[in-house]
């Protein structure tokens, strides 16, 4: 009954009743019955479109990202089923209302791509329109790069799913990766990103490599308070002391939760980007060997490289390639080392300063310093 009222078009009801969807797909009791019902439904998919093409209520478009986030997420064939040009339109088309700048709106857009994503179909109605899905994942990546330092805290799971469905357009189309080849910008947003996420993570993992430790000290600390209450009661029969000692457990395990939850956020992305450098060097060498085998083409692949050589030497501080370094390094296996081809560019194409630092990261001399035979001084 409630997915008739998606028929009507009076914005305030479409609203309630796409929060009313939403809320009982998030509930653990209701969500089989509904989804009993909206499997059975052979119009809910063109409501939906329709909504997301045509709204410019941002509420209802929050509600309905809301909605088909849960739905996708707990039904994997309807991420099949769902995947068609016109959907991945809509979508886009919603995007374009909410707007580029950080919002938990857009958040839920590019999880819904990425949803999407993780299938075959999904994937390949993601690559057809892969101009058209490009054009917002770019700008917003580079509208977070814009500051000179780049502040990743609340924004981790919308970047992870920008960069994460733009690499299966640039692994996938071969349009889409030549163009990000040559553009510098893609390799900025690498850099950037890289510079706060690389050392926030070694720090949680250092953090969590003493947390038996911790919890040994707290489990002392939890005998002291139990014999500190035997030893009230028996003298004063005081209240109160259990209720603070659950307090402070609970606080305890409360922050050891946030930590792990902000963990697990960091490391996907960070894996995510680790998986993106690599093909994007990889991709890289391949031009490269493409163009040994033809020589018409290698002017133009001269210019792409020394594009990017140029960038990493002349335009990075030594930490930003320090840290891109360091994760092209995690990244290597027996089929590709992108840190010898970097190593190689940088020396054939006389980058001195990129063939310095990246020599002393992968040596383990990470030197603290900002300059290095002057750094850049436009470290953008």
């Amino acid at each position: 009954m409630v997915l008739l009222l998606l028929e009507g078009r009076d914005p305030p009801t479409l609203v309630e009743t796409t929060r009313l969807m939403f809320t009982c797909l998030s509930c653990n009791q209701a969500k089989s019955s509904w989804l009993e019902v909206i499997n059975s439904s052979d119009s809910l998919h063109d409501h939906i479109i329709f909504i997301l093409q045509s709204s410019t209520n941002v509420d209802l478009l929050k509600n309905t990202g809301e909605f088909v986030d849960v739905l996708l997420d707990l039904q994997e064939d309807m991420c099949e089923n769902w995947a068609t040009a016109e959907f991945v339109q809509a979508l886009l088309e919603a995007i374009k209302q909410i707007g580029l700048s950080h919002s938990q709106q857009l958040e839920i857009y590019f999880r819904i791509l990425q949803l999407l994503s993780t299938t075959d179909t999904g994937a390949e109605v993601l690559v057809l329109c892969a101009d058209a899905v490009e054009k917002p994942l770019v700008k917003y990546l580079n509208t977070v790069c814009d500051d000179e330092i780049v502040g990743i805290e609340n924004k981790e799971s919308c970047i992870a799913s920008a960069l994460s469905v733009l690499n299966i357009l640039f692994s996938a189309n071969e349009e889409t990766s030549n163009r990000l080849i040559k553009d510098e910008k893609l390799i900025r947003v690498f850099v950037k990103i890289l510079e706060p996420l690389y050392p926030w993570l070694q720090d949680i993992k250092k953090s969590t490599t003493n947390q038996s430790e911790k919890k040994h000290l707290l489990s002392e600390d939890s005998c002291n308070v139990e014999k500190t209450d035997l030893k009230c009661k028996n003298k004063d029969h005081a209240s109160g002391t259990d209720e603070e000692s659950s307090f402070n457990s609970e606080i305890l395990e409360g922050l050891k939760q946030r930590d792990d939850k902000e963990f697990q956020h960091l490391e996907i992305l960070y894996h995510i980007v680790e998986g993106f450098v690599y093909d994007y060097m990889f991709t890289l060498q391949m031009m490269i060997d493409s163009d040994n085998e033809s020589d018409g083409e290698e002017e133009t692949q001269k210019t792409d490289v020394t594009k990017f050589l140029s960038y990493l030497n002349d335009s990075c501080s030594r930490c930003r390639i320090n840290y891109l370094v360091l994760t092209m390094k995690e990244s290597i296996n027996e089929a590709f080392n992108p840190t010898e081809l970097l190593t190689d560019l940088a020396a054939k194409h006389k980058k001195e300063r990129l063939a310095r630092i990246t020599a002393d990261a992968l040596a383990g001399r990470n030197l603290d310093r900002s300059d290095s035979n002057t750094d850049s001084q436009n470290n953008t």
